[in-house]
Parts: structure tokens; sequence; C-alpha cells
């Protein structure tokens, strides 16, 4: 799968509360986040998990090429069979949102895109034994999905903490959401971003939250 706008506005976006020392990528792809993770955050150990194996070698070969490697690692698992002897602070996903559509003839982006392989609830279900007590789920998802997100987040003993909505320019609608997930129950904080002025050229907040990962912005 290519390098997307969401993975980077997640890789950007996600700040947890307090220091983070142990991070888990859910269906890391290429390590694009979980690489960035290790970029911001000095102290931490990130763990990246993917069901495909050649994801696996391309994100291993990634994070084996930049200078955080002594501090990241890959491996192949669903997050459904994943078994860690420890909590994460923070657990950061861009997961996959298609569902009652036709699925591609290319099974890795079937499995990439579509929820048949990964859901929300299995997410949230499992974050009563990876999240820490005071550790953070942050995601990015469909803004349309909000309603069932907020729904569904009750049965798991799971709060909305922050919510950022996310338009592609001024005159778009609201196409994605940046959440902040934990098991501790606080007032919901929300804000706006916007990506665009017009084509290519990006807004201050845009280039301010992701000028450290990119070359030329």
């Amino acid at each position: 799968m290519k390098v997307g706008t969401d993975g980077v506005l997640l890789g950007a976006w996600a700040t947890p509360s307090s220091s983070p020392k142990h991070i888990l990528d859910i269906g890391t792809g290429t390590g694009l986040i979980a690489i960035m993770m290790a970029q911001r955050f000095e102290d931490a150990n990130i763990i990246g998990i993917d069901i495909d194996s050649e994801a696996v070698q391309e994100a291993t070969l990634n994070m084996t090429n930049c200078q955080w490697y002594k501090r990241l690692s890959c491996c192949e698992s669903s997050l459904q069979n994943a078994n860690f002897n420890h909590s994460f602070d923070l657990i950061v996903c861009n997961p996959p949102y298609f569902k009652n559509t036709t699925t591609s003839n290319d099974d890795r982006r079937t499995k990439a895109r579509h929820t048949s392989s990964l859901s929300l609830n299995d997410i949230f279900e499992k974050m009563d034994v990876l999240l820490s007590p005071k550790g953070e789920l942050m995601i990015v998802y469909p803004s349309e999905n909000i309603q069932e997100i907020k729904a569904n987040l009750k049965s798991f003993g799971l709060y909305m903490n922050e919510i950022c909505w996310v338009k592609g320019n001024e005159k778009s609608n609201v196409k994605r959401v940046l959440l902040k997930i934990s098991k501790q129950k606080k007032t919901l904080i929300e804000n706006q971003l916007t990506i665009e002025k017009e084509r290519h050229q990006y807004t201050d907040e845009y280039v301010g939250l992701c000028k450290d990962f990119y070359l030329n912005l």
C-alpha cells in the first residue's frame, strides 16, 4: 500500500498525555507511522504488527534503514492473535474501513482495506489487555462512522477524549476524524484541521503539524 495522507496525519497528530515508553502500531504496512513515532518520542520502543508477510518484510527494511532502528521492530501477526509481555502507553492504528463493498481480486489489498480482516470492534476489544491503565489509542477513520464509534466505545469501557475533524479544503466536507481514546472518562476536546487552502497549497496549521516529516512542505 502506498503512503497516504491518513497515515501521515495520524503519525503527526497522535500526541499522548504523557511521554510513552511502549508504542504499538496496528497494521503497520510500510512502517510509516511506527517510524514517525520513533522520530517523535525518543524514549519509546515501537512495535509494528501486520498480517501480511510482504508488508512485514517491507516495514522491517524501512525500519532498519532509518536512524531510529534500534527502537523499532516488526512482526507478522493479526491483532486478534497478538500477545505481548507488557501493555502499551500508546497504540496507533490506521485501520481498514471499507465494508459491504466489492472486494479486490488482490487478496493483499482486500485485507489492507476491508474491515473483514480487522474491524473497529476487534480493535476496541483488545484494548482491555493491550492498553495500559492510562494509555491511549489513536486512530484515523471516516467521519461518517462517528456515531457508530461513540456507541461501540461504551460497550468496551472506552471513552473518546479528543476528536479532530479533518477537511481537505475550506469548501469540502469533513471526511476524516482523528480520535484519541482511553479507559478514562475526560472532557471531550474537539478541534478541526484543514489540509489545503488551494490545490497543493497547504494551510499553516497542516504545515505546522507535518513539516518535520516532509522533505518539501
